[in-house]
């Protein structure tokens, strides 16, 4: 029963302490959304100017900046934050 204890708050100490790491401070929010914004002006004058290939280059990076803007602002939960969450 005392391992069985140890064990249950060692796992609770570990679940908490990876939920209040997983957050992104709000400032790499922003920026990630500035990204996104910049990227969609640029992909918006690369339609523009007709060029098939900037097009494509421009539409991969600006779904790349929604991409990594998404994961800022939901972050991957780590395993034993999945399993304490059940």
């Amino acid at each position: 029963m005392r391992n069985h204890t140890a064990a249950l708050i060692t796992f609770s100490l570990v679940a908490m302490s990876a939920a209040g790491m997983a957050t992104a401070p709000p400032s790499e929010v922003r920026l990630a959304d500035e990204n996104v914004a910049h990227q969609a002006r640029i992909t918006r004058q690369a339609i523009q100017s007709g060029d098939v290939a900037t097009i494509a280059v421009a539409r991969a990076k600006l779904q790349a900046a929604r991409a990594a803007a998404w994961g800022k602002r939901h972050p991957a939960k780590p395993p034993t934050h999945l399993i304490a969450g059940r």
